[in-house]
This record gives C-alpha cells, structure tokens and sequence, in this order.
C-alpha cells in the first residue's frame, strides 16, 4: 500500500532528523516585587533521545518494507488476494447437507 510506504519514508525522515535537528526550549525565571519584574529568559537546545530516533528510523524501515511488499492488496481493510471465500449458494449447500446428515 502507498500509505504504507509513505508513512514509513516519513518516519524515517523524522528519525534521521531528531539525530540531527536539537529542541528548543525556552525557560523563563524572574521575581516579582508589586509592579516590578525582574526576570531572565535562557533557552536550551535540548536533543531527542538516541533511543527515540532508532525506534523511529526502525518502524519506518518497517512500514516500508511492508508498504513496498508487492501483493499486499488492502488486507488490514479487506481479504488477501490469497484468501477465497466461498460464494452464497456455497454456504447454503453446506448448511444443507449438515441438517441432513
């Protein structure tokens, strides 16, 4: 499926760049005396755990591979190619020759 696939390049994109790409943060520190403020504003650049990103850029390869998969059909929202269900006049015939055995 092509969801699947680009699901999964997105994920790998976002994995590679939270190796890359620091957070910011922005914390702001101050008093307060009546009308008066006195404050300081300092901000962080803060990484994404090594962890994070290895699951992100491992479960995108994933959803690739499976969205790459040739023959995959819909199955999360349907039957396999592989999979034959048996038709209605088949359901009936068995049903029959059960009540008379």
């Amino acid at each position: 499926m092509k969801i699947l696939l680009f699901a999964g390049l997105l994920l790998i994109i976002l994995g590679i760049a939270s190796l890359v790409v620091p957070i910011p943060r922005t914390e702001t520190q101050g008093i307060k005396a009546g009308d008066v403020n006195i404050g300081v504003q300092t901000t962080h650049r803060e990484r994404v755990s090594p962890i994070i990103s290895a699951v992100l850029i491992a479960g995108g390869i994933a959803l690739t591979v499976a969205g790459a998969q040739p023959g995959t059909g819909n199955f999360p929202f349907g039957p396999r190619k592989c999979c034959v269900l048996p038709t209605e006049d088949e359901v009936w015939r068995e049903r029959l020759a059960r009540t008379l055995n």
